[in-house]
């Protein structure tokens, strides 16, 4: 990982001792070390910046001499370990798929017709706001679906809007930790480009998840 420091790395590595885990010692590893200066407004910063590498070795009699004979192996493996995992890389693309289905929104009927939502954390933010406006007594809220002017919507219009939004997310979050349990559980790595965001659960996370949303109403 690139980190950056006040001072210059004096070697390519460093042995730091391991108070929590006894027996074992921290090998840092530098590599790419550049001056570094910026600028903001008056302010100037300056120091080092660099890739940093960790790998904990046993603790043993010539480690240091073992790290520096074998030091390209070393620093190999501490590279290695830094890389993500496939599982990690899975859950990040179903997370992002997660999140495009969150945001995509919803679309229900309105006194307009057929009208579209969508549901960024800022969306959602100004619904709950509207659910808070009608909940507290007001006759009507100021809103708008994608593409069009605001304008007045009735009560039942913005409780419709707010039941369907709160459901969506409800429907995608829970699903999103059902598949990921999917994905921490399969051992196989080679398995893992079969779940896909939107794919049927096995029978057990399916039970689970339609059970979840049986209670809290979510939907698609």
């Amino acid at each position: 990982m690139r980190v950056r420091g006040d001072l210059q790395p004096s070697n390519a590595f460093t042995l730091e001792a391991q108070p929590k885990n006894p027996g074992f010692v921290l090998v840092r590893f530098f590599e790419n070390v550049k001056p570094f200066e910026e600028k903001n407004d008056e302010l100037t910063v300056s120091g080092y910046e660099y890739d940093e590498y960790h790998l904990e070795l046993p603790d043993a009699p010539g480690i240091q001499d073992d790290v520096l004979n074998n030091f390209d192996r070393y620093i190999a493996e501490a590279k290695e370990r830094e890389k993500p995992s496939a599982h990690g890389l899975k859950l990040v693309e179903l997370k992002q798929a997660c999140n495009a289905a969150i945001t995509g929104g919803v679309t229900i009927e309105t006194s307009e017709g057929e009208e579209h939502f969508s549901l960024t954390p800022e969306d959602q933010i100004n619904l709950q706001n509207l659910a808070f406006q009608i909940a507290a007594g007001a006759a009507g809220v100021l809103y708008h679906a994608d593409g069009k002017l605001c304008r007045v919507f009735t009560p039942d219009e913005a409780n419709a809007l707010t039941q369907a939004a709160v459901g969506h997310v409800t429907y995608h979050t829970t699903y999103f930790n059902h598949i990921k349990a999917w994905v921490e559980r399969t051992e196989d790595s080679g398995k893992l480009d079969k779940i896909t965001y939107g794919a049927k659960l096995p029978n057990d996370l399916k039970r689970s998840f339609e059970a979840l949303l049986g209670l809290a109403g979510g939907s698609s």
